[in-house]
């Protein structure tokens, strides 16, 4: 099975098309771009041109560095959201 994401309204894109990125590897700095009122992440994921809802695919309980807090609201030291 191949899903496609696509990550919306990032200012920095960290990773090429083809890339293996894993769990808790940072692949963009999320922020205000095109037509959004502040910083947020839009994130499609497709499968067979069908686009699902993300978040029957994302465990958002997990903290990729190893503790209690979800990634929901994860502000990293550069006050850009980890995703």
């Amino acid at each position: 099975m191949i899903f496609l994401t696509l990550y919306g309204h990032l200012t920095k894109v960290l990773v090429e098309p083809g890339d293996v990125v894993r769990q808790g590897d940072l692949i963009g700095l999320m922020g205000t771009t095109g037509y959004s009122t502040g910083d947020h992440l839009h994130l499609e994921i497709r499968y067979q041109g069908y686009v699902l809802n993300p978040i029957n695919y994302l465990d958002l309980t997990i903290d990729p560095n190893g503790g209690d807090r979800p990634l929901v609201n994860d502000k990293d030291e550069d006050s850009h959201y980890r995703c």
